[in-house]
């Protein structure tokens, strides 16, 4: 059994591949090619695992682009419910901290336009990461006073600055929650836009 996973949540493609200790991942700078490509790099990265032995899909839930995490989620959602298997959602911004490697807190914040930012706050240490506040859009004039209700010694990342694409550190956590029995069914994998979508409500 092995699992697999998706980022779309930005203008680089990031899939990975879990099977027992082993870990396969790559990136694509598909942009808005990603609706073209992305069936054919799933097929590339997948390449001698037999969809028969996909044991869960994790999927980056945002924030990020909104076309390019629609499609992740839709993509993840209709693989589980073909084969019947679990999914898992990352938040982009768990899959920020847990890249970075820093243990304590962390704050991690991403440009979510018009001056806002997307945010939040996590405890990590070698074995897990601790969400101490969950995603949510901090509009432009509230932004400095998230910040200054940050517990000291907080580190503060920002994401847009960050690169390669925590792919890894998205398998990372997936597959960490598959081993804890914490997945959820495909039913109930939503993405977080974190302000209303530009498209109609009953298409994620």
């Amino acid at each position: 059994m092995f699992g697999f996973g998706l980022h779309t949540s930005t203008d680089v493609l990031g899939l990975g591949l879990q099977d027992g200790d082993a870990l396969i991942v790559g990136t694509w700078p598909e942009g808005r090619k990603l609706a073209e490509t992305l069936h054919s790099r799933i097929q590339e990265i997948l390449a001698g695992h037999p969809w028969s032995e996909l044991g869960w899909v994790a999927v980056c839930l945002g924030p990020g682009s909104f076309t390019g995490t629609r499609i992740g989620v839709i993509t993840v959602r209709t693989i589980a419910q073909a084969l019947n298997i679990p999914t898992i959602g990352i938040s982009a911004l768990a899959a920020i901290a847990e890249a970075s490697q820093i243990e304590g807190d962390i704050a991690v914040s991403l440009d979510a336009r018009r001056g806002d930012r997307f945010a939040a706050l996590f405890r990590r240490d070698p074995e897990n990461l601790f969400v101490l506040r969950t995603d949510i859009l901090v509009e432009a004039p509230q932004w400095a006073d998230w910040l200054a209700t940050l517990p000291e010694a907080t580190t503060h990342i920002d994401g847009d600055s960050i690169s390669p694409l925590p792919i890894a550190a998205l398998m990372t956590l997936a597959n960490r929650q598959f081993e804890q029995n914490q997945t959820q069914p495909w039913q109930t994998l939503e993405p977080f836009y974190g302000r209303p979508a530009p498209i109609h409500p009953g298409a994620l």
